[in-house]
């Protein structure tokens, strides 16, 4: 029987955390928040960084999933908060629904390009 790995995951990168839970993660697979940590770290290499990732410091928690260390075959629910959130909550923008460009609006609704 094949399992398969499935991430879910919740907030978006300028709030004031990101959710993920794991399902399929078998039990007894070391897991802590070293590890996801350190797996974080090696994402700040990755394309797209920039001066920002430098300095931003990734707010690990395992909230369920994991007990001493080791997964108990249930979902893992990890919460990864944004350091920089706090002072940023006044700067951030409410959104106002989408572009009138678009693609998913009907045509009379989007924006008419000047010839």
């Amino acid at each position: 029987m094949e399992q398969w790995l499935r991430w879910l995951t919740a907030g978006e990168s300028h709030g004031p955390a990101l959710v993920a839970t794991l399902e399929g993660l078998p039990a007894c697979v070391p897991v802590t928040t070293s590890l996801v940590a350190a797996e974080l770290a090696v994402r700040r290499l990755g394309h797209g960084r920039g001066a920002r990732m430098r300095f931003e410091q990734d707010e690990v928690t395992l909230l369920g999933g994991v007990r001493h260390g080791l997964s108990l075959g249930s979902p893992v629910a990890v919460t990864v908060g944004n350091s920089e959130w706090r002072g940023s909550r006044e700067r951030v923008l409410t959104p106002r629904g989408p572009s009138a460009a678009h693609p998913g609006l009907p045509p009379p609704r989007r924006a008419r390009r000047a010839r």
